[in-house]
């Protein structure tokens, strides 16, 4: 049989279900998946060339289509058209012999179908659909629109499947479709750009302005089982789950994570958590610009941008219009913010909206609250729940991301939040309605491919800096895998470039210097002078001459004093930097500018070169600076209490351990002691710069002034904090103690960690870290 259409193929299938599923009964399948496959081309199994044009014909239409019909074109060489269903699925059809592209090819095939969803009418119903799942679970390859499908329909959901070319924004839109436009360009032109795009090696206004965010994104992996709902789990089992991802992570195994893109087709409501510098941002940023693209054909044909092919084969809800908020900026807009509203919370998220959304706020409004379509769909993404500093904000946002669901339950809600500030006894943590899912780090082949990403755009946009157009190409191939050598043969550099921000870091290092340092603090020191760069303007610069006498030094305290002033304001559970006032920046440079030979310019050409010039500040608005991510501050405040610890200003509630005034370590330990979640990040850092020295005694000193003087029980949660931390700074380097002293301490360490391997006040995973660390130590003994 033929069919000119996969609508007509689909039609047949569902009227014809109960014949043709006997018929797959009797072929004694070895698996739920292949009964699928097989129910799904009884109908047009070839006899003739001419059958098998017309059924290669349909399937190279469907998006991801091209591969499966190459791979049918080939089983069917010659005259072999005697083939039965069961031998064409389970022997040339297995899973274990297609291609990620052609297992994309048959899942998409089956979800056109709608096979699933009538297999699932015609037997045990879940019971099917939950074996399908057991058989889906083997380690993902690829994203999977039959896994997405089966996931849904076992949480209940009402699976409607859209279609990847079935465009629902654009079909149904009925306002001004120019207003439309303008607003997805300003998505794309707002979201797509390059994080630190500004200092590309090589870099310029032109440049810059080509490399897109989509075409380096690399997506990322979610754990599958969760640590965060901990009252449905016993402490045993959240350390068996934490030793198992160490266990995944350390052998880049992938039977414990699913895809993000995955997670978000299935989850309607959906958080996703994770540490700083784990890609949430970009994930909000990539799936905007995606959707963006998506409704938007026109542009999409222009810029030959397939906006849902971004998004991989398991979305199958087709186009929906996005939302991007910023929750940061939105709890931070009072006159917005404590509104009182009229019918519910969901009132004053719309009331930003039409404040923030400039022409087509009005459009948007109407497209949101117009429930007569049933087409309608909305993609409503929220970024940085946990960056709001009060609870009671926090609280507010929490009712009406919970009132917006209820109201508009045909938009799909991403909202993300650092994984420490999300824990199950927050008092703004989301109902169960909204899933949770904790953003794994990068396995080897994610790495790769980003690296790979990035290497391929800087031979099109940047080849004179490889030598020109002839030779780009393959040198950016060979610098490619010699990052990728480096950092798999650098043991000390995993941890790092697992994680997608310090990943990108690194391979601007690595572009720009050939090579990378080992230990994080040299890193970072790197990082700073590649985001700061140092650069005096080009000689014809009219600022060339004002500066040709900069003092670097000067000009790097005054930046690493701000930068322990904004650590020692920083809100807990922030994961960016904090803001930087004009006013405060210039008084730190006046102070450098009266010291020895001062700044070797004004301040406000300082001022104006920091602003224009430079990479290490960014002004989102004007006269208010940041640095780019909140790791480049603490680092620079770390740098700040070793060097310049006699112009830090001590916050008052620390205790002056001596007459004599402040000094490092003794001002870290207080810090942390005083407030361990701002300082944490900032004790690493230090502990890192002062291990890039030969000299042992200061790493020794800075471990002893975080341990407390006398061991009590229980362990204060002050000194428990500061423990671990003097733990993790022992563990970077393995320090060996060398005199009597330093074995005092080594063995006062071992006995503190102990008295905290087993605390919950620490996470599953700092627990973990703990039992590490304590097996290195009793070795060494």
């Amino acid at each position: 049989m033929t069919f000119k259409t996969i609508d007509d193929w689909r039609a047949y299938l569902e009227k014809h279900m109960v014949t043709l599923k006997k018929q797959v009964d009797a072929c004694a399948l070895s698996s739920p998946y292949y009964e699928l496959v097989a129910l799904s081309f009884l109908p047009v199994l070839p006899k003739s060339k001419t059958d098998l044009g017309a059924m290669l014909k349909v399937i190279k239409a469907l998006r991801y289509g091209d591969p499966l019909a190459e791979r049918l074109k080939a089983i069917y060489t010659g005259d072999s058209f005697d083939l039965s269903v069961k031998d064409l699925v389970e022997k040339h059809l297995a899973r274990n012999k297609l291609s990620n592209e052609e297992l994309e090819g048959v899942d998409w095939l089956l979800i056109s179908l709608n096979v699933l969803n009538n297999m699932a009418k015609h037997t045990s119903g879940q019971a099917f659909v939950k074996k399908l799942l057991t058989d889906l679970r083997d380690p993902v390859r690829t994203t999977s629109s039959v896994r997405v499908q089966a996931q849904m329909i076992t949480a209940g959901q009402n699976v409607i499947f859209a279609g990847q070319d079935v465009n629902v924004v654009t079909q149904n839109y009925p306002g001004d479709k120019g207003s439309l436009r303008s607003y997805l360009g300003a998505i794309r032109a707002t979201w797509n750009q390059v994080e630190l795009g500004s200092i590309v090696p090589g870099h310029n206004r032109q440049v810059t302005g080509l490399v897109r965010l989509h075409q380096l994104y690399t997506p990322v992996d979610v754990w599958k089982d969760k640590l965060d709902d901990k009252d449905s789990k016993s402490a045993k089992q959240v350390e068996q789950i934490t030793e198992m991802r160490f266990r995944a992570i350390e052998s880049d195994m992938s039977d414990m994570r699913r895809p993000v893109l995955e997670a978000i087709a299935i989850e309607p409501l959906l958080v996703i958590t994770g540490g700083a510098g784990t890609g949430k941002s970009a994930l909000c940023r990539y799936i905007a610009v995606a959707m963006a693209y998506a409704c938007d054909p026109q542009t999409e044909k222009q810029e030959k941008v397939d906006g849902l092919s971004l998004l991989g084969s398991s979305w199958i809800h087709g186009a929906l219009l996005p939302v991007y908020i910023n929750l940061r900026n939105f709890a931070g807009d009072k006159d917005i913010f404590k509104l009182e509203p009229k019918t519910g919370p969901a009132d004053i998220l719309l009331a930003y909206l039409l404040k923030t959304r400039g022409k087509f706020a009005n459009e948007l409004e109407k497209y949101l609250t117009n429930s007569d379509v049933s087409t309608f769909g909305t993609l409503l993404i929220l970024d940085g729940l946990d960056e709001v500093s009060q609870d009671a904000d926090r609280i507010k946002l929490q009712r009406i991301i919970e009132n917006w669901a209820e109201r508009f339950p045909k938009c799909r809600i991403v909202v993300t939040s650092r994984t420490y500030a999300y824990r199950a006894e927050s008092k703004w943590r989301l109902s169960s309605k909204f899933a949770s899912a904790e953003l794994a780090p990068y396995t080897w082949s994610q790495m790769r491919h980003y690296i790979n990403n990035w290497y391929l755009q800087a031979a099109i946009q940047r080849s004179a800096s490889f030598g020109g157009r002839e030779t780009a190409a393959a040198r950016t191939t060979s610098l490619a895998t010699d990052l990728m050598n480096t950092i798999q043969e650098k043991q000390p550099l995993w941890p790092l470039a697992r994680q997608p921000l310090m990943l990108v870091l690194l391979t601007l290092i690595h572009e720009d210097n050939k090579k990378l340092p080992v230990i994080r603090a040299e890193l970072y020191e790197r990082t700073v002078e590649l985001l700061d760069r140092w650069n005096i303007p080009a000689p014809e610069d009219m600022l060339a001459k004002k500066l040709s006498n900069l003092n670097l030094d000067r000009m790097r305290a005054a930046l690493k004093l701000v930068a322990f002033d904004l650590q020692k304001q920083q809100v807990h559970y922030r994961k960016d930097p904090g803001t930087i006032q004009r006013k405060d920046l210039l008084d730190r440079l006046m102070e450098q500018q009266k010291l020895g030979q001062g700044l070797g310019a004004s301040i406000e050409d300082v001022l104006e070169y920091l602003n224009t010039r430079n990479g290490i500040l960014v002004s989102d608005t004007h006269n208010v600076y940041r640095f780019p991510h909140l790791s480049i501050q603490e680092y620079l405040a770390a740098c700040a209490l070793i060097e310049l610890y006699d112009e830090c200003v001590m916050p008052p509630e620390a205790t002056l351990p001596s007459p004599d005034g402040w000094s490092f370590p003794a001002n870290l330990s207080a810090l942390l002691k005083t407030n361990p979640y701002r300082w944490r990040n900032v004790a690493f850092f230090a502990g890192s710069i002062i291990a890039k020295g030969s000299i042992q005694d200061m790493r020794w000193s800075l471990i002893e002034a975080l341990l407390p003087e006398e061991l009590t029980t229980p362990v204060s949660e002050e000194d428990m904090h500061a423990i671990y931390v003097a733990g993790e700074i022992w563990y970077e380097s393995f320090l060996k103690s060398r005199n009597r002293l330093q074995k005092l301490t080594q063995m006062h360490l071992t006995r503190c960690l102990q008295a905290i391997r087993f605390d919950d006040r620490l996470d599953a995973p700092e627990r973990a870290t703990t039992s590490l660390i304590l097996a290195r130590l009793e070795a060494m003994e």
